[in-house]
């Protein structure tokens, strides 16, 4: 019995490793034109359209640079004293002698205009198509800076506009600036207004920038295009062996008038059929050489001894090295589910001791940080005090008004410091477990009275209504910390002021249950500012976290406001809720 059954497991090990070696070679060879047809490709693909992404940053780079040297040309001319006096008095020698086609290519203009500061059109010109003469500007350009348009001077006045416009012409970029006499305290004479053509100037130089051709589009095809990738308003789009990609353009006033398109090929994508010839003859090489060490694995190896299975599943738990494993394919099948669970009980053994190892390394993390913060923040605010104390009594001697905003300022920034430390050493204390609150006789309404005076006078002054509502019902006294109550709504305050910019700001406070000497009050905080996204809720009460990263650097704060708030809340057997829409 027991001979008829070794040469049995012996031709089943040979044809299952036989098979397992078939299989892998026609899955190898799949899987090469798996990479090569697809993830190369899609991996060539997201590098050029880094690299046109790159080359729409250098295009938008390069119009801005564009658009200064633009408004630095016209903000020459529109401070010479020659132009002053060509619009309010009148030189007949101005337009001749300056205002001539070589002044025209060498400033690399498309259109000159001039008006009085009455709106009257003094002068209109374009350079011809063949760069030697002058003819008429655009009506519809000079519709824009005579009289009532919205580049002239009854519009604008004394600002100065510079930005792309759209006329039937084309679209042009242009600076319109008022014309002033320099160094004198004169009134405007006018408006001029210069413009340079976007597909006949600015686009040959982007192209000499970027390397590709550029065209310009006028209009919005966005619609109907197929776009493969998008990075803000720009858009790539893979159309075969070329890649167009194109950015918005919008005028002076933010309207989306064309869109300028950067042409790219893609000569990387000629190669890729060469590459997968030669991948599939290193395929077919490599599978040949597995194929035959397999056959010599058959008949070098036979069924494990059981005694060498048992020898080293003894010597790992000797050694007690949970990150040793079984060689799988050194035993034969009955002992491969063995192998399998052996293998899958050290893994989480393992997995255990590496999980134990991180939670006690991260725990004392924590209690490192947080005597660190606690020790930190004390020492440093002990001088910050003294700091804040001289500055005070400096502002309270004879200086100058330089002296005093310079000490005024370090005042303001030692106060926000302070706060800061003030945070932090809170936030500390209530880490480590060593916040205690007060029990204190205190009034609920003279709480909020009393915190939200401040902050009616902020509100006031960003335009803001400010509403405080005590319901009926609250008691007129309580036992508490008040001090911690100001705290948790000074907090809350302080953020609907800063991220409010208009509408109104409400603190309400309203009994929700009372029982014996024991009472629950609801504060609520409304405010009509930014709001919250749903994803930024989730994090907004932990410690270091903003509702989004522009808002950081936006209005600052370290984001440890709202993270203190919840714990004293939860400190005093409360509970904190958020409701909030974007932009509500």
């Amino acid at each position: 019995m027991a001979t008829s059954q070794r040469p049995h497991r012996a031709r089943s090990l040979r044809h299952s490793i036989l098979a397992a070696l078939a299989i892998g070679f026609l899955l190898l060879s799949g899987a090469q034109y798996y990479v090569a047809g697809e993830f190369v490709e899609r991996q060539l693909g997201e590098i050029e359209s880094k690299d046109a992404f790159f080359r729409l940053t250098s295009v938008h780079h390069a119009l801005d640079v564009m658009q200064e040297d633009l408004t630095s040309t016209v903000a020459d001319w529109a401070q010479w004293d020659d132009t002053y006096v060509f619009v309010a008095e009148g030189n007949s020698e101005y337009v001749p002698k300056y205002l001539n086609p070589e002044t025209f290519a060498r400033l690399r203009l498309s259109f000159i205009v001039i008006v009085d500061r009455e709106g009257q059109l003094l002068y209109a010109k374009s350079l011809a198509s063949a760069g030697d003469a002058l003819e008429e500007a655009p009506p519809d350009v000079i519709a824009l800076v005579t009289a009532d348009g919205r580049l002239g001077v009854r519009e604008n006045g004394m600002r100065k506009l510079t930005g792309l416009v759209t006329s039937e012409a084309g679209v042009f970029l242009v600076s319109s600036q008022p014309i002033v006499y320099p160094g004198q305290d004169l009134p405007s004479a006018g408006r001029l207004v210069m413009g340079r053509s976007l597909s006949d100037i600015i686009a040959p130089s982007l192209a000499r920038v970027t390397g590709q051709s550029l065209r310009i589009e006028r209009g919005s095809p966005f619609g109907v295009r197929r776009v493969d990738e998008t990075r803000g308003r720009d858009t790539i789009s893979i159309r075969g062996d070329e890649i167009d990609a194109a950015t918005p353009l919008d005028d002076i006033w933010g309207q989306e008038i064309a869109q300028l398109h950067l042409m790219m090929e893609r000569p990387i994508q000629s190669m890729l059929g060469d590459a997968r010839a030669y991948l599939l003859i290193a395929t077919l090489v490599v599978g040949a050489f597995f194929l035959l060490a397999g056959l010599a694995v058959i008949r070098a190896r036979v069924i494990m001894p059981l005694e060498r299975l048992a020898e080293t599943v003894n010597a790992i738990g000797e050694q007690g090295h949970p990150a040793a494993r079984l060689e799988v394919e050194r035993g034969a099948r009955e002992f491969r589910t063995l192998n399998a669970s052996i293998n899958a009980m050290l893994q989480q053994l393992e997995q255990q001791q590496a999980m134990r190892r991180d939670r006690d390394a991260a725990l004392e993390a924590n209690r490192l940080k947080s005597e660190f913060l606690a020790t930190m923040s004390h020492e440093i605010r002990t001088p910050m005090n003294g700091v804040l104390g001289m500055c005070e009594l400096l502002l309270r001697t004879n200086l100058d008004a330089r002296q005093r905003h310079l000490a005024d300022t370090i005042l303001r920034s030692g106060r926000s410091l302070l706060d800061i430390l003030n945070d932090i050493l809170d936030f500390s204390k209530i880490e480590a477990g060593k916040l205690e609150l007060d029990s204190s006789p205190f009034s609920p309404a003279d709480v909020v009275q009393t915190i939200a005076a401040p902050f009616v006078a902020a509100a006031q002054a960003k335009g803001l209504e400010f509403i405080v509502r005590i319901e009926s019902g609250v008691p007129a006294q309580l036992v508490g910390d008040a001090v911690r109550l100001r705290q948790i709504l000074n907090n809350l305050l302080s953020n609907a002021v800063k991220f409010t910019e208009k509408g109104s700001i409400c603190l309400s406070c309203a009994l929700v249950h009372a029982e014996g000497d024991k009472a629950e009050l609801r504060f609520t905080v409304s405010d009509t500012g930014i709001g919250v996204s749903p994803e930024a809720r989730e994090k907004i009460f932990e410690p270091f976290a903003q509702a989004e990263s522009s808002t950081m650097r936006r209005f600052g704060g370290t984001g440890l406001g709202l993270a203190i708030v919840r714990r004293l809340v939860t400190l005093m057997g409360g509970r904190i809720a958020l409701r909030s829409e974007p932009d509500s």
